[in-house]
């Protein structure tokens, strides 16, 4: 399913069945990201970035400034990587 919010905002959500067996390690794995890229959201913050959400294929997540457009690029597995402009550079753009 796939739901567009607005001319810049879309989201798409897969919906599977989990075996029984598995429900707790994916829940897991699901709390691990969102606190990984929560981390690496205030990162971005102190620098002055605004992160418009995050596109995820598999895992690996990338995000931009919506101020200046600044890229964010993090691999949670199986090496850990984060990497863009959004955590090496002030936002030009950071209103005071």
């Amino acid at each position: 399913m796939t739901c567009r919010i607005d001319d810049r905002h879309t989201f798409a959500m897969l919906n599977r069945t989990v075996p029984d067996d598995q429900v707790f390690a994916v829940k897991q794995q699901a709390l691990e990201q969102v606190e990984a890229l929560e981390k690496v959201g205030e990162l971005s913050r102190v620098l002055g970035h605004e992160l418009s959400g995050w596109l995820r294929q598999q895992s690996e997540f990338i995000s931009v400034c919506e101020r200046c457009e600044a890229r964010v690029y993090v691999r949670l597995s199986p090496e850990r990587i984060e990497d863009g402009e959004a955590l090496s550079e002030l936002c030009p753009d950071e209103q005071a």
